[in-house]
């Protein structure tokens, strides 16, 4: 299949685009919309009859019926709530009771003349050098999504953020993925909304958790805490937990999440009678030899001396493992996954997960150890992804029903006639898109695949080119194809070089 082939002779902004007056003219930017997606849809032949704007977009307490349950039950995820647990999915609909959760825009925020004007930004290499921060500012809403690096690229990608759209899994991917590169947190602000796509019942949990305040109870991200939770007050001297660390645990071969094990210290060694000095303790031990039945690291571990009559907690010895060190990863990694899904190199320390963790007196720590691009063990979690405020209105859900209506009569890839169908879906950027096509009035897309995306890189923070990959857990190329058919439609404008 091949990028369909639609050209637009004279590149025009937003503005020219939508009919807009100069930016120096008398009337305020959002004034009556001279040009409404909504009538440009009803002109048009096609897309009038795929376009329902009276669904509901979103998914809030109040829509909860043992009807509503049954259709979902019928459709897995994100399409519904297939297998999924119901007491999970409850409690968390329950604390969107609000009617401020049921809608996108708050009414106090709509602006004067009730047209509403979005940009949706993908990370798209296309924005790089482009200079369309002041034009992306100029909307009433920015809606962003994944890896949305800032810093750096205001010129090319503004700054505002009122909406941020995400999986779990995207998010936490993208924060180990994209760190070195400059995202280093999920964007935070006061008047910012966080709009969840219910991909598993991992968005359910976080969601429910985010509000509450507590640290997520089950599943992947079981233990993601807020900054001020801390088990027994300490977690200094290395004990058993319930888990490893959430972000890492879907690439951890199986054996490594069986007890009995332990968690690396998430804050300084404490100094105490065994460790009186900067330099080693008088009458040192040498380690003892592990056997040779014992399974051996694949890096010798660092120096560790004991001390006699010493209460300072004891590494645990090494253990043999399974006949098998293999391990499952997850279903979109095996059909050509992402590279950023699983790394490409698995630190040695996941194979020999003491080794890093030793205690060890001062002195003979590693000063030389690059610090890792993860997220912190101690304070990873709802609070830390979303910032302290945790009113239900920050918060939205995508309706999974939303979520099928968009598949089933926009993105209907032929992948899923392929044997794709249980991981294709569509992606992040489409529904965000998709999301603003059905609740704005007028709509810009930037950073999206247009026929020559080869000229650019997959991302615009990229420091070297990276060619964009296509996988078959997204259909991008049925995606490009829908994007210039709504431009050349002119129901919304997207962003061409």
């Amino acid at each position: 299949m091949s990028i369909c082939s639609w050209e637009v002779r004279d590149i025009m902004t937003p503005r020219e685009f939508f009919g807009l007056k100069a930016p120096n003219s008398e009337t305020r930017k959002s004034g009556p919309c001279p040009h409404s997606l909504s009538m440009a849809i009803r002109q048009h032949r096609h897309f009038r009859g795929l376009f329902d704007l009276s669904i509901p977009v979103l998914l809030w307490g109040g829509l909860l019926t043992p009807e509503l349950w049954d259709s979902l039950s019928r459709h897995k995820a994100p399409y519904g709530w297939q297998g999924l647990s119901r007491q999970a999915i409850t409690s968390t609909l329950s604390l969107l009771n609000s009617s401020k959760t049921a809608e996108l825009f708050a009414p106090s925020r709509e602006p004067p003349g009730n047209c509403i004007r979005c940009a949706v930004v993908r990370n798209g290499g296309i924005l790089n050098g482009s200079r369309q921060g002041l034009d992306i500012d100029a909307h009433d809403y920015v809606f962003r999504l994944n890896g949305a690096v800032i810093k750096g690229f205001e010129r090319d990608v503004g700054t505002k953020t009122s909406f941020y759209g995400f999986t779990v899994n995207t998010m936490k991917n993208s924060l180990i993925s994209y760190w070195d590169l400059g995202f280093t947190s999920v964007p935070q602000g006061q008047d910012l909304r966080y709009i969840f796509i219910p991909s598993s019942i991992r968005e359910y949990l976080m969601l429910r958790s985010a509000i509450l305040g507590v640290p997520v109870p089950e599943g992947p991200d079981e233990g993601d805490r807020s900054p001020s939770y801390s088990p027994a007050t300490s977690a200094s001297c290395l004990s058993p937990i319930r888990s490893i660390p959430s972000y890492i645990t879907p690439y951890v071969p199986r054996f490594l999440k069986e007890p009995p094990f332990v968690q690396p210290p998430t804050s300084p060694l404490p100094q105490n009678q065994c460790f009186p000095c900067d330099f080693p303790c008088p009458a040192p031990k040498p380690p003892t030899a592990p056997p040779s039945s014992l399974y051996l690291p694949l890096l010798p571990p660092p120096p560790y001396v004991p001390s006699e009559n010493c209460s300072f907690p004891m590494p645990p010895a090494l253990f043999t493992p399974p006949s098998s060190l293999s391990y499952s990863p997850p279903t979109e990694v095996l059909v050509r996954g992402k590279p950023h899904v699983v790394p490409s190199v698995l630190p040695a320390t996941f194979y020999t997960p003491f080794s890093r963790y030793y205690s060890q007196p001062h002195a003979y720590r590693s000063l030389h150890r690059r610090p890792r691009a993860f997220l912190q063990h101690d304070g990873s979690g709802p609070h830390t992804y979303f910032g302290p405020e945790t009113s239900a209105s920050k918060f939205k859900l995508l309706h999974p029903d939303f979520i099928r209506y968009l598949k089933e009569r926009f993105l209907k890839s032929e992948l899923i006639n392929k044997g794709f169908e249980d991981i294709y879906m569509p992606s992040t950027g489409a529904l965000m898109l998709l999301t603003a096509l059905h609740t704005c009035d007028q709509v810009s897309a930037y950073g999206f695949i247009t026929p020559n995306y080869q000229k650019y890189s997959d991302h615009y923070f990229e420091r070297k080119k990276q060619p964009l990959k296509f996988y078959a857990n997204h259909d991008l190329r049925l995606e490009a194809t829908l994007w210039g058919n709504l431009h050349k439609a002119h129901i919304l404008w997207l962003y061409h070089r």
